[in-house]
Formats: C-alpha cells, structure tokens, sequence
C-alpha cells in the first residue's frame, strides 16, 4: 500500500466514530485495574453481551480474557469526557488505577465509575485475537442505565493508531 494509500485508510478509519468507556476488572489476587476502550459494542440480544477490544499490549487483558472472568464497562456521558484523562496516558500494571476516581460497587463488588452514564458488568465468555486487539464477549449480568444524557464519541484524526 502506498503512502498516499495509507493516509486516506488512516483518515476514513479516523472518521469512524466510537464511543468513550472505562472498563475496570479485578483479578483473583484482588487487583483492580483499568483501561480506556473505544471499540465497545452489543455483540448478542439472548444472551445479553458486549464485546471489547482489548490490546494485546494491556496487562488487564489477563483480567478479562478467560472464560468466566468478570469485568465492568462504564459507559461515559459526552460531559464527562474529563474523567478519562488518565485512561488516555494509559496506566502502569502497579499502579492503583482506581485511586483517584470515584468509584461506585456493583453488587458482586466490582467497580464502575460513581455517576457514569449506564454500566454494564459482564461474565466473560469467549475471547479470539484480532491483530493487534484481542475481542473479549461477555454476557451482561448486571446493569444499571443512567440519566438522560449523551454518550461521549470520540473521532481519531488517524485510524491507525491511538
């Protein structure tokens, strides 16, 4: 592909529009982390379920990849966008990613971002690699939807890359 191929890919992909969402899981040694994630999406009615891409990269893809592990999905209002600031750096594997957020609990004790937008918690189901991502699908098995609001779309200049 040429370089002036390219660019037009990088540009059109960078016009796809997705959502902002803050995915939090925790581990079995009680660890919590959390990511920011862009290419969430319904991917079942009956069950219920939401797939995520996750990068190969994310330490918390070891969170949520097997079958059975739990996650939450924030869904975060388009006013806000400045609560994912920290998720946008990215955050190191040691660090409290949760520390200076406040966090709500769902009901199993998972958490979700205090006052989001809606938050879905899933059971992981299956996971499959895909490039650079892995696709993790999770049944929802809990939920809870917000006030009406707009959710928060974010545009890439360059659909390559972050």
């Amino acid at each position: 592909m040429s370089e002036a191929e390219l660019s037009d890919v990088a540009v059109a992909l960078g016009r796809v529009p997705s959502g902002l969402f803050v995915v939090m899981a925790r581990n079995d040694a009680g660890h919590e982390t959390a990511f920011l994630a862009s290419w969430v999406m319904q991917a079942g009615f009956d069950v219920p379920a939401l797939s995520v891409a996750v990068g190969k990269d994310r330490a918390a893809l070891d969170f949520v990849r097997e079958p059975g592990s739990s996650f939450t999905v924030s869904v975060i209002a388009d006013s806000e966008k400045g609560q994912v600031g920290p998720f946008a750096r990215g955050i190191a594997p040691a660090a409290d990613a949760l520390a200076e957020l406040p966090v709500e609990r769902t009901g199993s004790g998972q958490a979700v971002i205090a006052g989001c937008l809606a938050w879905m918690e899933c059971r992981t189901l299956d996971s499959a690699l895909s490039g650079d991502h892995a696709i993790v699908v999770g049944e929802v098995v809990d939920a809870r939807g917000g006030r009406d609001d707009a959710p928060a779309v974010h545009l890439r200049k360059n659909g390559l890359g972050y």
